[in-house]
This record gives C-alpha cells, structure tokens and sequence, in this order.
C-alpha cells in the first residue's frame, strides 16, 4: 500500500515540476529568443523521454506494487 501512495504522490509533484518547467522554457523563449535554437539543437527525434520518467515510471512503479499485493 506504502508503494502505490509513494507513486501516485511521485506522479503528482513530476507532473507538476514538468509543467512549471514546460512555462518557464515558454517564457525563457520569449524573453530570449537565441534559447529556442539551443533546445532545438538538443531535442532528438522520437518521444521524450521525460514524459516517461514523469508519467511511466509512477504507472509501472503503481503496476508492480499491486502485483506484489495480489501475489503476496
């Protein structure tokens, strides 16, 4: 029970350090245009991997907790 309350609160304080993250880059651009061409030159193709830390690993983390409940 202790596994699957650690990866929901995970999950929530990720989701939101991302979206403040996502605002701040938003105003960095604004402010600063020459910061788009440096995160441009740093994005590689395919998805990102930090919806996956942010979103993935809590949901897996939350999967293997209730299996271990179920089995256990």
């Amino acid at each position: 029970m202790f596994g699957i309350a650690l990866a929901v609160i995970w999950a929530y304080s990720g989701s939101r350090h991302y979206w403040h993250n996502r605002v701040i880059q938003r105003r960095l651009v604004e402010r600063f245009p020459d910061v788009a061409e440096i995160l441009a030159e740093f994005r590689r193709p395919g998805p990102s991997s930090t919806l996956f830390i942010v979103y993935g690993m809590p949901a897996l983390t939350t999967v293997m907790c209730i299996v271990m409940l179920v089995i256990t």
